[in-house]
């Protein structure tokens, strides 16, 4: 009788994006980790920013709506849809308290690509080099073993912001391509939030 509630209670968190206080000693008691509802990847989050999960409960409609008050959030992973072409966004967080706010915001995307998964690394920061926004900083990390990241900066001056950019593939699966921006008048206090974000990234084995 216990194994099988067990296995029920199990069953019930995994439909469930997991929130965990306190991502890692390093950031700090006021991160939080946050996994998909669909156990596919985990990172952090300063515990002030609103997660929103496409997969999760009924925010397959409420995320466009939230989303929509941030124009800038649908254009981040835009440049690198003429090379990927299928990138879907399947979660996003923001740095506010409400989501009715309309005041630009610091916020990540992350987009999924399974066309993308065929793509090294390289290739990335190649389709990414040939953008016409301006894009410095390009790294490749393989902190994480079978899980190569294509890491860079764009400015989008015409707009206003300023993002970090994450690439990093399942090869059986798909890629995943993460944003983490700020307005450019804020870009300077928030950019290292912003990179733990991405440093934080993780796919999970399955």
């Amino acid at each position: 009788m216990v194994i099988i509630i067990l296995l029920a209670i199990m069953l019930v968190l995994g439909r469930y994006p997991i929130l965990v206080r306190s991502a890692s000693l390093a950031l700090g008691s006021d991160w939080m980790a946050v996994t998909d509802a669909e156990l596919r990847y985990t990172l952090s989050l300063p515990d002030d920013w609103q997660w929103l999960d496409l997969a999760y409960r009924d925010q397959g409609v409420s995320m466009p709506s939230a989303l929509g008050r941030q124009p800038y959030v649908n254009q981040a992973l835009r440049p690198l849809r003429s090379g990927l072409g299928d990138i879907e966004t399947i979660a996003a967080a923001l740095e506010t308290t409400t989501l009715e706010d309309i005041k630009p915001k610091p916020f990540v995307i992350v987009g999924r690509s399974e066309l993308g998964r065929t793509l090294t690394p390289q290739e990335v920061l190649d389709l990414a080099t040939n953008l016409p926004l301006a894009v410095t900083d390009q790294t490749i990390d393989r902190r994480l073993t079978g899980q190569p990241q294509a890491r860079y900066s764009m400015l989008d001056l015409e707009r206003g912001f300023q993002c970090h950019h994450l690439y990093v593939a399942e090869s059986q699966n798909a890629a995943y391509l993460v944003a983490a921006c700020a307005p450019q008048d804020r870009f300077a206090s928030v950019h290292r939030d912003l990179d733990n974000i991405l440093d934080s990234f993780q796919l999970l084995q399955h």
